[in-house]
């Protein structure tokens, strides 16, 4: 989900906010005031001859408009625009036109508005392909339609049918084929106002991934041609979707990568699942010490980011230049050292030289008081036959100015030659020093020992794949690095350089986070920090929403339940108290609100979320509110406050169902299903995302779904996955947000699986997010990623993927479901081929700590070792055993003292009294 930052003024241009991008467009004067009323008399058609009546043309300094040969022509620079536009006022139409280029950009466009409109042309926004852009208020939906030939042109029609649109191409002017059919949303109904064509300067919704870099003046793209431009009424066959055209934009809602991979005989793997789109494209790793307030940025490029501003053009940054090309400009590689310490090793070779550079943060005792520095390795090698040189600047950008004087080396043949630096944080007011080799080396053994003092703890899982060994330690330790102590409070904040503040909502599943991995004082401490926040009144509101108050709830109470420390809940119950009194006090209001209509009745009206700038009697944020309460009476009962505990129960039950009222009432018929909307009474979510699950309605039922009401088991909570699943909600079984992976969101969803035992989709989601959600290599998670282009936002590492992340693998491996304990219900069969192991190590559960592993042997048994939790016995113990290809169970040596019985793969453990082994054959 975006989250808006207003941290940016803009003056020239109408700017919607996303939070981690900017989607811009210059409106001319003509469109921000109505339209003729007369449109298009069709049929109609333009050869661009002299005078070009009826058209206004627009041209920016140094672009050009002119006519040759029937076609327009048209020049633009990178930011300018060379465009006619005219009213369209006509429906239920087919546009065409037939267009070339040599590298630049050229379109048509419908526009309803100036934030609702159809692009559609060459190489915009993906170079050398015959592109669509549909851009619905907020944010641009990208398809591509195919490769623009490079000698001659094509043509592309669109028809606007009243239900669906139709992209069709020509490659000679007489055959078309469809290259796409798209659902026609509600807000691109009725009429186009405008017909515009040639280029804008309109709609790029990724920016550059390096805005720290001075931009170069603009500069011309070439040109782009369009001519034959015509503009027929349909016929009536045409004017409506047929039926198999029905059938097919049914189809194109569901996740057909997914269903794919969920069809297989083996689990979905990184390898059968990064093979749909490409990789993410602009990498960023942060490096520092955990809880210090400033980090450094390592940009795609390598570039050192010395701001917490990075969305912002010419911030302090740091970089090296070699014989006039800057390092990181060709093709630049990025991993981690050791596989995944926050230490980053970047490399690129030109020529016969390959060049190194590994950096990392350090502040003295790593103290997140004292000033921090980033120190820098640059390792040069020539790997040819003949002796080289080569001359090295650190430069310092803004202003490219050289830190230290340049370095001169020779570089004998198969030789290498190592800069060593010290480049404080305040890097422009501050003295950059080069430092020898055995300093570099010294404080690089010390900074890795510790992040291993600081990983080591949460590292509870001992997993026989290298790349998820690796990863889930480098997200518990950016998570570390996102955290900001500022002056005695710790902000848990959703990033570095970008989410620089505190959402209270991935705040405190963070803390539970750390309960689940067993750092408990620290989701103490961070706990407490997150309660400064708090409103006298009880609201806890940070930056998110009303639900931070129910998730903080909920967080505090599975807290106590996973340390059972009662000294520390009952200090925590005055202020847990307060939070639940402004629930009920909401509630009371609610109750007594003569204009509420009868479907919201009882349901608290607030901002659930960042993005949503206006009160709603949500599901998302009341769920949690409810929970938060339910919560919290449990466990002021565990601990003798009886009378509070049973308070807060009544009013969490009649709350919940005030919710199922409302959710039986809200069901709605659409496109064939019954579905349940996010925001009973108004259905904005469904609307906002054009009927369907691609959109913000697709991203926070999950979170309602995560929230438990509807419970995993209501029917109702089906419906929320009938429409993330056949409405455009998911993609290689992760959310779709516009288009945009947006994996994070996912977790409730992956949550309602597990708890209906379908292992699949859980699997699946662990990779996904691997291949979309996050850097391949580094392993830093963002949140929106272009799935077709791989352009991300800048927003990562980002701390709530991160914490969802962790979450899902805790509970493929150790997962509680009421009194009963599931062990490895949804590990990936490969983890148990023979010779690998799997092992999970003292991990905290409400039971109490767990451990077990599974070595799979040459001869196809399991050796079991278990060790269940000793503070309290659960109903039952549920250990499945997936192995590759899934064989039948075939014997099992018995258990000593415990009661082993087998259904399926599952062995089914109770009676155990302490440790038990065993020898499981298939």
């Amino acid at each position: 989900m975006m989250k808006r930052n207003r941290s940016f003024g803009w003056s020239r241009w109408a700017v919607s906010c996303l939070g981690a991008g900017w989607l811009l467009f210059a409106v001319p004067a003509s469109l921000a005031a109505d339209a003729p009323g007369a449109g298009l008399r069709l049929p109609f058609t333009e050869e661009f001859g002299a005078g070009e009546p009826g058209w206004t043309k627009h041209a920016s300094e140094g672009s050009w408009i002119r006519f040759e040969g029937g076609r327009l022509e048209v020049r633009a620079r990178s930011a300018g625009q060379a465009r006619l536009e005219r009213p369209f006022g006509v429906d239920l139409a087919r546009v065409s036109a037939e267009f070339s280029s040599d590298g630049a950009p050229v379109a048509f466009f419908l526009k309803w508005d100036e934030a609702n409109f159809i692009q559609v042309g060459v190489n915009y926004p993906l170079p050398g392909r015959l592109c669509v852009r549909e851009v619905l208020g907020t944010y641009a939906r990208d398809y591509d339609l195919g490769p623009a030939p490079e000698d001659k042109a094509a043509q592309i029609a669109l028809e606007l049918a009243a239900d669906c649109l139709r992209y069709e191409v020509s490659w000679d002017g007489k055959e078309f084929r469809r290259a796409r059919l798209g659902a026609r949303p509600e807000r691109f109904a009725g009429p186009p106002r405008w017909l515009v064509l040639g280029q804008e300067c309109a709609g790029k919704l990724f920016h550059p991934p390096s805005p720290w870099v001075p931009r170069p003046a603009a500069k011309a793209l070439g040109e782009g041609r369009l001519g034959g431009l015509r503009v027929m009424e349909l016929s009536a066959e045409r004017r409506a979707a047929s039926a198999a055209e029905r059938g097919e934009l049914a189809r194109a809602g569901r996740d057909l990568f997914g269903e794919a991979e969920l069809a297989r005989a083996e689990d979905p793997s990184f390898d059968s699942v990064c093979r749909y789109y490409p990789a993410l494209r602009w990498p960023r790793e942060v490096i520092g010490v955990k809880d210090h307030p400033q980090k450094i940025g390592v940009a795609v490029d390598g570039t050192l980011q010395f701001t917490a501003r990075i969305a912002v053009p010419d911030q302090p940054s740091g970089y090296f230049v070699i014989d006039g090309h800057r390092f990181g400009s060709f093709a630049c590689a990025k991993k981690l050292y050791r596989g995944w310490q926050p230490v980053v090793v970047a490399t690129e070779r030109q020529g016969e030289l390959e060049y190194e550079q590994t950096v990392f943060g350090y502040s003295a005792r790593f103290s997140p008081e004292e000033p921090l520095a980033a120190y820098v390795q640059l390792r040069i090698l020539n790997l040819g036959e003949i002796e080289r040189t080569a001359t090295v600047a650190f430069k310092a950008a803004p202003g490219q100015t050289n830190l230290l004087a340049p370095w001169r080396l020779t570089l004998p043949s198969r030789a290498s030659a190592v800069i060593h630096l010290r480049a404080p944080y305040a890097v422009l007011e501050q003295t950059t020093v080069e430092v020898t080799e055995r300093e570099f080396a010294g404080k690089l053994e010390e900074t890795a020992g510790y992040w291993e003092r600081l990983v080591t703890p949460g590292s509870r899982f001992e997993i026989p794949e290298a790349r998820v060994q690796d990863a889930y330690r480098a997200w518990i330790a950016y998570n570390f690095l996102n955290v900001a102590k500022r002056g005695e409070v710790f902000h848990v904040c959703d990033g570095a350089g970008f989410y620089d503040r505190v959402y209270g909502y991935s705040a405190a599943l963070y803390n539970n986070a750390l309960d689940l991995l067993g750092y408990p004082e620290l989701a103490t401490t961070y706990g407490d920090s997150l309660l400064t926040f708090m409103q006298t009144n009880g609201l806890l509101a940070i930056n998110f929403g009303d639900t931070d108050t129910g998730a903080a709830l909920w967080s505090m109470s599975e807290h106590y339940w996973l340390t059972r420390d009662a000294a520390w809940l009952r200090r925590a119950a005055p202020q847990m108290l307060k939070m639940c009194g402004w629930i009920m006090d909401q509630r009371q209001a609610a109750l007594a609100r003569t204009n509420e209509p009868a479907l919201t009745r009882g349901l608290i009206r607030y901002r659930p979320y960042a993005d949503l700038l206006h009160p709603a009697a949500d599901y998302f944020s009341n769920g949690y509110l409810c929970r938060g309460l339910g919560a919290a009476a449990a466990v002021f009962e565990e601990i003798g406050m009886s009378t509070e505990a049973a308070r807060l129960r009544s009013e969490s039950e009649a709350y919940a169902r005030d919710i199922a009222r409302s959710m039986d009432a809200a069901v709605f018929h659409d496109g064939g299903m019954d579905l349940l909307p996010a925001i009973p009474d108004t259905r904005e979510l469904w609307k906002e995302s054009n009927g369907s699950a691609n959109g913000y309605y697709g991203i926070i039922v999950p979170c309602a779904l995560e929230a438990g009401i509807p419970a995993w088991d209501d029917p109702k909570a089906q419906l929320y996955v009938n429409a993330l699943e056949q409405r455009g909600g998911l993609t290689v079984g992760v959310c779709q947000f516009h288009n945009l992976v947006d994996h994070a969101y996912t977790y409730g969803y992956w949550m309602n699986r597990l708890q209906h035992d379908q292992v699949k989709p859980a699997i699946l989601g662990l990779y996904a997010s691997m291949a979309y959600g996050m850097s391949r290599e580094t392993y830093a998670a963002v949140e929106c990623t272009a799935i077709r282009s791989g352009e991300n936002y800048w927003t990562l590492p980002h701390t709530y993927s991160n914490t969802q992340q962790l979450r899902l693998l805790r509970n493929l491996l150790v997962r509680e479901d009421g009194r009963r304990l599931w062990l490895a219900q949804a590990a990936p069969q490969l983890w148990l081929a023979p010779g690998k192991r799997l092992a999970v190590h003292d991990a905290p559960t409400r039971f109490g700590p767990v451990s077990y592993s599974l070595d799979a042997a040459a001869d196809g048994s399991i050796r079991v070792r278990l060790a269940p939790p000793g503070r309290e016995a659960p109903e039952e113990i549920w250990l499945r055993l997936r192995r590759p290809g899934q064989p039948r169970l075939a014997g099992m040596t018995p258990a000593d003292g415990a009661r082993v019985r087998v259904e399926g793969d599952v062995l089914r453990i109770s009676q155990t009294r302490g440790p038990l082994e065993l020898r499981v054959e298939f």
